[in-house]
């Protein structure tokens, strides 16, 4: 009981985090060394390094807050799913068919992030923005990246505390809750993928402002499916 400090007490945290400071130097310096660090250079297109960015930004975000937050989700589908079949009487499935709720959330999933990610880009070819505008924005998006950083690596406390969820009652209008019989349906799962678009994830919103930073429809489509392809190992495997 107390409040939570700004920064962690523990060396141990400390020395875990600079060890991962220096290998991310002992990388960068290969990476230069190799050649490779020019793919960083190409981020700017994202029909190339800008695409494989967002898919290994992806990856690192369904193992970790997506896990966290759009996890429930996937894990309520798959409940409200299995007791569906059980008030009916069903026989019980094999591990392939019960992914099929999990299935459903990934392919809506992916197909809204796609399609709202056009409306970002469209909404950024009309606006029309400044480079000025575009670099705030970029810059935005770094601090949220940050803060993500600062809550995966635990040297803030009170940062780490910093992390949004859904209010239970959203379960009863969404048709989650045991008590909704019949309440899952294929439909409602690819629905509530699509709408994870939407949910306060640090990586997505960092990756949002990428994607409206572009004005180009199909860049900014293409960007946002890369992420949402990238989450779904660790949210299938969850």
């Amino acid at each position: 009981i107390g409040t939570t400090p700004w920064l962690e007490r523990n060396p141990s945290v400390w020395i875990t985090a600079a060890g991962g400071v220096a290998l991310i130097v002992v990388i960068a310096l290969i990476a230069q060394l190799t050649g490779i660090a020019e793919l960083a250079n190409q981020t700017g297109d994202l029909a190339q390094g800008g695409l494989l960015v967002a898919l290994l930004l992806g990856l690192a975000a369904g193992v970790s807050t997506c896990m966290a937050l759009v996890g429930g989700l996937v894990l309520a589908l798959s409940a409200s799913y299995q007791a569906r079949r059980t008030r009916a009487g069903l026989p019980e499935q094999g591990i392939a068919a019960q992914m099929r709720p999990a299935l459903m959330f990934m392919g809506g999933r992916i197909a809204g992030y796609a399609a709202f990610g056009a409306l970002l880009g469209a909404i950024g070819a009309s606006l029309t923005m400044p480079p000025a505008m575009t670099a705030a924005l970029m810059i935005a998006a770094a601090v949220v990246m940050t803060l993500v950083g600062a809550r995966l690596t635990g040297l803030s406390p009170r940062v780490a505390t910093w992390s949004p969820t859904l209010p239970p009652s959203l379960a009863r209008t969404m048709g989650l809750a045991d008590t909704d019989a019949g309440g899952y349906s294929d439909v409602r799962a690819a629905g509530l993928g699509a709408l994870s678009f939407f949910m306060p994830c640090g990586f997505t919103q960092a990756v949002q402002v990428y994607a409206l930073s572009t004005g180009s429809p199909a860049t900014a489509a293409m960007l946002m499916a890369a992420f949402a392809i990238g989450t779904a190992p660790g949210l299938l495997v969850l």
